[in-house]
């Protein structure tokens, strides 16, 4: 095991050019318990990790149609919350400042070209996260669009 200091590999571009293409592929990739790995990074992601997040959301495109580069990628993934585990977010101050970020790295899609996740933050703690709906949010009186 070599040391893991990001979610995702910075270097590996998944995309559904990475699934599988003959049956026997597809069912040799059905034997890899894929989906109870991604539901359990999900669980650690709505539940303590929130730096997994984009991480989680990309990996949940392929869950029909998983290849090896996918499993690879969620191994990374349980890779780094296991070098993360004695680190912890420390809540404090007193300004209230809301910040989103926004992943607008549109290029990075190259099956659909679109942003696909934010994260809403108050006082320094992360009141949202998640997929974009596509619909039209207002916070503060400040029209958003997804």
């Amino acid at each position: 095991m070599y040391l893991v200091t990001t979610p995702l590999d910075p270097h590996i571009m998944l995309s559904k050019d990475l699934s599988p293409e003959s049956e026997e592929e597809r069912t040799q990739m059905k034997k890899i318990p894929y989906l109870t790995m991604v539901g359990s990074i999900m669980y650690a992601a709505t539940a303590t990790c929130p730096d997994v997040t984009f991480a989680i959301q990309h990996l949940s495109q392929f869950n029909c149609n998983l290849g090896n580069a996918h499993w690879t990628t969620a191994q990374h993934i349980i890779q780094y919350l296991y070098a993360t585990r004695t680190q912890s977010l420390v809540f404090g101050g007193l300004d209230i400042n809301l910040t989103a970020w926004v992943d607008s790295d549109w290029g990075a899609c190259t099956d659909m070209c679109h942003s696909k996740s934010y994260i809403h933050s108050a006082l320094d703690l992360a009141l949202s996260h998640g997929v974009p709906s596509g619909v039209p949010r207002t916070i503060n009186g400040c029209h958003i669009q997804h």
